[in-house]
């Protein structure tokens, strides 16, 4: 083939890793798209292996988050336990709260 009519080549990336799981097809946002291809010439990878990445430290934020709601409703309960329906109009002594919060921690 001439080389007129070559399409012009792309520099060569390393070889994303296999990865095992479910195949799937998506569109992905202009926007998104950019960020993409950016990280995954500093990563030299392949996109796919770029945007999985990227999904990847997504997804651990979106768990972290979960946990601290977790951790923030169960010293809530721990606090509405230690204030008690009597004292709800009564600022607590900061020991009390220390106490409730460690206590509710005790059970993890």
């Amino acid at each position: 083939m001439k080389a007129e009519h070559r399409a012009p080549s792309r520099a060569r990336t390393s070889r994303a890793p296999r990865r095992e799981g479910a195949r799937t097809t998506l569109r992905v946002p202009t926007d998104l798209a950019a960020t993409v291809r950016a990280y995954a010439e500093e990563l030299d990878t392949s996109a796919n292996d770029a945007l999985l990445r990227l999904a990847e430290r997504g997804a651990e934020i979106v768990e972290r988050e979960r946990r601290v709601e977790q951790l923030a409703t169960e010293r809530r309960a721990a606090m509405a336990v230690a204030i008690g329906p009597e004292e709800e109009d009564e600022p607590l002594h900061p020991e009390v709260v220390r106490e409730a919060i460690l206590g509710a921690r005790a059970d993890w």
